[in-house]
């Protein structure tokens, strides 16, 4: 609670805040990565919901691409639990940027999409919006199993899933949800019905972590 009111007050006047935490079992300093604080037990993440790097829905659709220089898969660094991995998506965001990317899609060794570099995928198929198996490969963000909650399934994606997709997103519970506009050159939908459906079911998750 110290760690929140303190997080609270270095935001000033923000109306809304958005409070993340990572705990570890105590007498551990946390996992590679992470600098142990002076409570010694957890890192908080705290930030106004209206700043233009926490807005629940980016207004401008993005550009994605398959990451080539970085991939994901289990013997790297499993990822059940989030610190002390972020080193792969440092570098996919790296390459994101040389290619003057917003960000790009880290794969396994089999060309199956996993994840983007801090964000997790949503794909539309033509019928439904899914979201790529993760296994011990990606991270099941809070923002990704609750939009499974309202309707988002998780299905097995192959190398040649995202090509054949007619709408991609990227959802990230401090980031928001991101449509992408262009998927390695090709442009994707980012307005219909399927699009719509996406925005009302982050609409309600938004609106639960609000209550």
């Amino acid at each position: 609670m110290a760690l929140l009111m303190e997080g609270l007050e270095r935001l000033g006047d923000a109306q809304e805040a958005y409070a993340r935490i990572t705990i570890w079992p105590a007498g551990r300093t946390g996992g590679p990565g992470i600098l142990q604080n002076t409570y010694g037990e957890c890192v908080l993440l705290v930030c106004p919901l209206n700043s233009t790097s926490t807005r629940m829905e980016s207004e401008t659709p993005i550009t994605l691409g398959r990451a080539a220089s970085i991939g994901r898969d289990a013997w790297a660094h499993p990822y059940e639990h989030k610190h002390g991995n972020y080193l792969p998506s440092r570098w996919a965001m790296a390459e994101a940027r040389s290619r003057g990317l917003d960000d790009v899609v880290m794969c396994r060794p089999d060309g199956s999409p996993v994840e983007a570099s801090s964000s997790n995928l949503l794909a539309f198929d033509g019928d439904r919006w899914a979201t790529p198996k993760l296994e011990r490969n990606g991270l099941g963000g809070i923002a990704r199993n609750a939009l499974m909650r309202q309707g988002v399934v998780e299905s097995a994606m192959d190398a040649g899933t995202l090509e054949k997709s007619t709408g991609l997103a990227l959802v990230n519970s401090v980031r928001g949800l991101r449509f992408v506009r262009e998927y390695e050159g090709n442009s994707l939908e980012v307005e219909g019905p399927h699009i719509d459906e996406l925005r009302r079911w982050w609409s309600a998750v938004v609106v639960g972590w609000r209550v």
